[in-house]
This record gives structure tokens, sequence and C-alpha cells, in this order.
């Protein structure tokens, strides 16, 4: 790593360029099982670089897979020569700055081989395949990774650090009278020994065999509970509504927003934060060198503010809060989120499906199809209607139609239950006074 980062900045220097260098490096390993044998076993280590140069306001880019001075240099050159993206006449590359010490590594990793990782998807597809009603499992793998990133640039700045993740993954089958329902499952953890194999695959297996059988609801108006595993869907839809870049080009619902302004109701706390100890996108630095940090956006229900990389930032004359993310050396940094969650309340999440009549969310369908600047949706969902804290029926070919401020404004509770899965994290939470369109 040495040499090619001599060799970039050596480079630069000598064609007059600013410039910086973002390497990756995964190593990976997987195993399958299918029927309680080995479906597959692979390893793979992967590495790439991406190199941006300015010159006169312009910028070019370019990535490589070649672990080679020669090819970095040669890279250099090209993009010198070639610069043309206009817009980077102010943009500044961060030096040398004090970054968060954050535990990212587990030392697992190493030990965490092909044999351990099997282990674990057995665990997984015995656990699913113990629940009644389920009659197979497919794609039943735990994956580890160890990510090195590496970072520098010509004003000084430079980092590198190492994280893991470990991923389990299923999908459930359960089948009654002419039908079957099917539950994907996917826990991912940093720790090797916090990744619940087991409890993963009872999750999968117990939420299809209780799908079965299901049917639509009278049309009207329910208060629906959204677990944690599906609130971090509806909170991936709106993190982008967040983004500076978005309200910018008049992209987000929340465009218009002012700090202080109520967007929710006052139990509702969101923030972003690139510094959680074991994250999955926790990092000393973003994707161009400035430092990691917690952004609040949601503090009592009220606006707090957008996250911002840094040309965003520069064009709205605002601070960067470390949120220029690359979705891998062959991309740019643009704004996206470290990690972003809704924080928890006080209320335990088993007793929030206690009180009176409420509709219980297993997924929501169509999510993706929001839209982020109106904020209207309309869902196909599935789930379970609950009365005094007893399930009553399964409930499926529903559809649930509003707005996302809404959605905020009604909601209601938040369990105590914080999870994350990936790099998106929620407790259960109640909304109430929610349309369902079913018989």
């Amino acid at each position: 790593m040495e040499k090619l980062k001599e060799a970039a900045l050596s480079q630069m220097k000598k064609l007059g360029l600013r410039g910086d260098v973002y390497m990756e490096r995964i190593q990976k390993n997987e195993a399958a099982v299918q029927d309680g044998h080995t479906e597959r076993i692979s390893s793979s280590d992967s590495f790439g670089m991406g190199i941006r140069v300015f010159k006169n306001g312009l910028m070019g880019f370019g990535f490589t897979t070649i672990n080679s001075t020669m090819e970095v240099r040669e890279l250099v050159g090209r993009l010198g020569a070639s610069a043309s993206v206009p817009g980077y006449g102010d943009y500044e590359l961060p030096g040398q700055a004090e970054m968060a010490r954050i535990k990212l590594y587990d030392p697992a990793f190493d030990a965490a081989t092909a044999g351990r990782l099997r282990e674990k998807a057995a665990e997984l597809e015995a656990a699913a395949m113990k629940i009644a009603g389920v009659k197979y499992v497919r794609d039943a793998s735990v994956t580890g990774a160890k990510i090195t990133n590496t970072y520098f640039n010509t004003s000084g700045m430079e980092y590198s650090f190492d994280r893991s993740m470990f991923t389990a993954y299923l999908s459930a089958i359960a089948s009654g009278k002419n039908e079957e329902e099917a539950v994907d499952v996917m826990e991912t953890s940093a720790l090797f020994d916090y990744l619940d194999a087991r409890l993963a695959g009872k999750s999968a297996g117990t939420r299809a065999s209780t799908l079965l059988g299901g049917g639509p609801v009278p049309t009207g108006r329910y208060m629906i509970v959204l677990p944690n595993y599906t609130a971090v869907d509806f909170l991936y839809v709106l993190s982008s509504m967040f983004y500076g870049s978005n309200a910018r080009k008049g992209k987000s619902l929340l465009k218009d927003c002012r700090e202080g302004d109520a967007i929710a109701s006052d139990i509702v706390n969101i923030a972003d934060s690139g510094i959680l100890p074991y994250g999955a996108q926790s990092f000393p630095c973003d994707g161009e060198g400035n430092p990691a940090m917690e952004t609040k956006l949601v503090t009592a229900g009220k606006f707090t503010g957008f996250l911002y990389d840094a040309l965003n930032a520069g064009l709205m004359k605002k601070r960067a809060t470390g949120n220029g993310i690359r979705a891998s050396f062959k991309s740019l940094p643009e704004t996206g989120t470290s990690n972003f969650y809704m924080e928890p309340g006080k209320t335990s999440a088993a007793d929030i499906t206690k009180n009176g009549k409420c509709i219980v969310i297993n997924s929501l369908m169509g999510l993706h199809m929001t839209d982020t600047i109106s904020g209207n949706f309309s869902l196909g969902m599935n789930g379970w209607l609950y009365e005094g804290g007893n399930m009553v029926q399964p409930v499926k070919e529903c559809l649930i139609t509003g707005n996302i401020r809404e959605f905020l404004k009604n909601i209601t509770a938040a369990g105590d239950d914080l999870k994350f899965y990936g790099n998106f994290g929620a407790p259960t939470i109640a909304v109430d006074d929610i349309i369902i369109a079913g018989k």
C-alpha cells in the first residue's frame, strides 16, 4: 500500500494536480447448506482503487483493480489529461485531522474458518426446519467479510482501517392447504459470536408458518405495528429524504424544512452516526476524508438538519457531516448514510400490541416505489391481526395507503428493542389511524 501511495502522490505532484485515492480490499468467506449437507464453500480476496484528480476546477475519476505502481502512475496521467467534470473550483480536500477511535474489527474473523461458518449455516437451517409447517429452506448461508479501506490525498490526509461483517441469510417456506408462504431473513453483526443463527432461523420459520391461512381485513383505519425488522425498511426509504443533495435538487419531501419544524410525533428521534462501535457503516473518516460524526436529524419530532457530503455542503454553504459515502472503489463519493437509525423508546415491544386492536406488519411490498417528493405511498402488506395482545388471524391481500408526513406524525409508541439490520436500525413502532384497504 505504501508503494501505491507514493506512486500516486508523486505523480500528482509532478503533474501539478490535486487529488485523492480510495482503496478497498475485501476478504470474504462463505458457507451454505441444503438439507443438512454442505452446498457451497467459497473464498475470495478482491482489491480495487479509485482515483480522483482536480485540475482548474475540473475533476477526473477512474479506477483499477491492478495492484501496480506503474498502473497507478499511468492512470493518474490519463485522468489529469482528461479531467472534464465541472463544479470543483471551490472543492477542498481535507488535511490530516483528529479521528474518532472506533472498534470495528472482530479478531474472530481469522478464526471463522469455513468449518465454523458451515456450522452456523447448519444451525440456521435446522432452527427454521423445527417450526411446524415449514417444509423446506432455501439459501441457508453464512458469510464473513473483512473490509480494509485506505484513503489519502495531496493535502496530507490519510487513514486506513479494518472492519468485519458477518451475515446469515435464509428463506423459510411453509406450506398449508394449496398455499405457501415464504419469509426471508437476514441477520448481520460485526462480531461473529453475536450472530445468532438459531434465532434467525426460528424467526423466519415462525413468521412463515403463522402467515398461512391469511386473508384481508375489512377496509378501515387501523393502528399498525412495525416490528424492528419491518421498521428498518421504512427507515431506509425515509433516509434519502434527509440527503442535502436531494433537498438541493428539490427531490425530497423535506426540502423546505427549517430547523425546529415539527415533522413527526414528539417521541420520534432519528440520527445518523458513523462512530457507533461495530457499526456496519462506521468509519474514522468518510470516502472523501472528512471525519465521521453523529448527526441528529429529528429530535422530539422536530427537524434538526440534513446529511452532507463535502461537494453539496460547499454548494449549500453548510458543514460536511462526514456523509460522503462511496458504494465501492468504483464510485465517486456522494451523500449517503452511515448508520441511520430511530432511537428506542421506553415501552416494552411486547406491550405495544396489548391494548386494543392492531395489525402487526410482517412485510411491506413496494416501499421502493414510495414518492420521496410528495411522500405518498400505496403498499402491499401481510402480517397478523392482534386484539388484546393475542393473534386473531394472519392478514394478506391488503393495501396500506397514506403519506409519509401523516405516518410520522401518527407514531404513538417506540419500543425498547432497537436493532440494526446492516446499517439501518429501528425499534418496534406503532402508528395510529392508518388506512388499510382490504375487503
